[in-house]
């Protein structure tokens, strides 16, 4: 005589098989990097904006080249506030997959630019010491140049 599960019990076994799938990697790369997504949802902004077409004053910017770099010194514009900043991306130039601020200084906004359009992240009123996978708008995925709006630290 066959045994049957109830419903509930399948969808239960169901469940827990993709759990432990997942957390084992082995339901493949995509859902692996569904996992892994920026704090914040950007918003998308036309054209090449600046820190000055942000509003909510920031002390300071960098605009950066789509590369990996550790160290980049960052200092708020009256000179008071210093800090690094150490900037990760992938090798298909597409994701923005970390950045770091270390120091007196935290992201506000991270202005990242892929053809026309513009991805801001926007990590105010408090900012943003590190974030990872920040991309470009769809329009164009590959990145072109990454501005970063700075605020101080909580701590300073």
């Amino acid at each position: 005589m066959r045994k049957t599960q109830s419903r509930g019990a399948r969808l239960a076994a169901i469940g827990l098989g993709l759990t432990t799938a997942l957390s084992l990697g082995l339901a493949g790369p995509a859902a692996a990097q569904q996992q892994r997504v920026a704090v914040v949802d950007p918003t998308v902004l036309s054209g090449n904006p600046t820190c000055d077409d942000v509003p909510d004053g920031f002390v300071g910017d960098v605009n950066l080249a789509p590369k990996d770099a550790t160290g980049i010194p960052v200092t708020s514009d009256d000179g008071t506030l210093t800090g690094t900043l150490d900037i990760n991306l992938s090798d298909d130039g597409r994701t923005l997959e970390r950045f770091d601020f270390h120091g007196q200084l935290v992201a506000g906004v991270v202005l990242v630019k892929g053809g026309r359009d513009t991805n801001a992240y926007d990590y105010r009123p408090n900012g943003m010491a590190s974030d990872e996978q920040l991309v470009a708008p769809d329009s164009d995925p590959h990145i072109n140049h990454i501005r970063f709006c700075f605020i101080p630290s909580n701590g300073s």
